[in-house]
């Protein structure tokens, strides 16, 4: 049953930490006006958050 815990908690880690570095990218795509880059970063912010969101249903 712990084991599951810390699974869970470092999967959830791992999908925060990843949607950092997404948000650091997005905020350099805005300062640099790269509509592109921002808009693939919105998409890949937008599956992070619903990974999270399905992670947290789950638990």
């Amino acid at each position: 049953m712990v084991k599951v815990i810390f699974e869970s908690l470092d999967h959830s880690k791992q999908l925060h930490e990843s949607l950092l570095t997404v948000s650091k990218k997005k905020t350099e795509a805005l300062k640099e006006n790269q509509i592109e880059r921002l808009l693939e970063c919105l998409v890949q912010e937008r599956k992070h958050v619903a990974a999270i969101e399905k992670l947290e249903e789950c638990n």
